[in-house]
């Protein structure tokens, strides 16, 4: 869906994809087969995402970016640079088709596997929630596991080599 159909509830989001001081990748990994269920994939249950969430009333995409993190990983005081995707998706967001725009930010964090404190995130977010990993840049280049989006390991390289190209992409 590279837009969004005018007669759909539309959820907007920000994510933060995450480097650490050896550019490794913050994922969170969620297995939900009933509460949030990609309508062209239905066995689509088990995958990785960077931290991120939907936004609140008044809030910015930065403002939603930087709260997710922090209740997501425990991290706050982290600069952000984009957004440099932007994705527009289709989902099943409790039985109800849902149009999804989602921005992902690109931040570093200077240390190396920082400890990820997980208590603020949402009761029900923690009900789906079954890993929380950082990931080394081949690891994540050559894994089979579903990583969304798809084109995660690029964007990362792109980035830092500088051929990311304009942003924010938009991406499936």
């Amino acid at each position: 869906m590279s837009e969004v159909p005018p007669d759909l509830p539309v959820r907007r989001s920000a994510r933060v994809i995450l480097l650490d001081g050896a550019a490794n990748t913050l994922l969170l990994r969620y297995v939900d087969d009933h509460h949030c269920v990609d309508p062209n994939d239905l066995d689509l249950v088990d995958y990785w995402v960077t931290p991120g969430g939907g936004m609140e009333a008044g809030e910015t995409l930065e403002q939603t970016a930087t709260r997710e993190l922090f209740e997501e990983t425990g991290f706050a005081d982290i600069a952000f640079e984009g957004p440099v995707l932007r994705r527009c998706y289709d989902l099943l967001i409790d039985s109800v088709h849902t149009a999804c725009v989602e921005h992902l930010f690109i931040a570093r964090h200077d240390a190396i596997e920082p400890d990820v404190d997980i208590s603020r995130q949402h009761a029900d977010e923690l009900g789906f929630l079954r890993d929380v990993r950082w990931w080394s840049r081949d690891a994540l280049a050559a894994t089979s596991e579903v990583i969304l989006p798809t084109c995660l390991a690029q964007t990362i390289e792109g980035w830092l080599d500088g051929s990311l190209g304009p942003t924010p992409r938009d991406v499936a």
